[in-house]
C-alpha cells in the first residue's frame, strides 16, 4: 500500500478538565511542567533526575529574572488550556492576575536593570537620556529570561 491509498485516521481528544481551585503556584509549575496536577503524570525516565524545585539565584537580578520567568510559563501554560476553554471567566480572571504580577515584576526589573522588551524601555532609569536596551546581557550570553 502506497502513501497515497492508506486510510486517514481520525483523533478523538477530551476537552482537558481541571480543578481550578487546585492549581499549581508558580515556582511549582515551572518544575512540574504544567500548572495543572491532574496532568502531572509520572515519568519513568525523570524518577532518578527530578528537580528539588529550588532556583540557584546568585543575587536580585537573578532572583527577579526567575520570578518573571516562572510568571510567563504560568501564562503560557493558561494560554494552551484557553485554546480550548476561551470562555472559561474563572481561568480568564487567573490569567488576568498573573500578567498583572509578571507585568509589576518585568517593570520592576527595567526600573533597576534594564528593559527585557521594547515595551518596558520607558520604565529604564537610563531613559530618556539613552535608549537603554543595549544595558543587559544578550540572551545568548546568559541574559534574559
Amino acid at each position: 500500500m502506497d502513501n497515497q491509498t492508506k486510510p486517514l485516521a481520525i483523533a478523538s481528544v477530551e476537552k482537558q478538565q481541571c480543578d481550578k481551585n487546585n492549581l499549581y503556584d508558580p515556582k511549582t509549575a515551572l518544575f512540574e511542567g504544567t500548572i495543572f496536577p491532574e496532568l502531572n503524570l509520572p515519568f519513568f525516565a525523570t524518577e532518578s533526575i527530578h528537580s528539588d524545585n529550588t532556583f540557584k539565584s546568585e543575587n536580585e537580578e537573578e532572583e527577579l529574572l526567575n520570578k518573571i520567568s516562572m510568571e510567563s510559563f504560568y501564562l503560557d501554560d493558561l494560554t494552551l488550556y484557553m485554546d480550548t476553554h476561551d470562555c472559561d471567566k474563572e481561568i480568564i480572571a487567573i490569567f488576568d492576575e498573573h500578567l498583572q504580577k509578571r507585568e509589576e515584576l518585568t517593570k520592576e526589573f527595567a526600573e533597576k536593570y534594564y528593559p527585557l522588551t521594547r515595551h518596558f524601555i520607558p520604565y529604564s532609569k537610563q531613559h530618556p537620556d539613552c535608549f537603554s536596551w543595549k544595558l543587559g546581557k544578550p540572551v545568548w550570553e546568559g541574559g534574559c529570561c
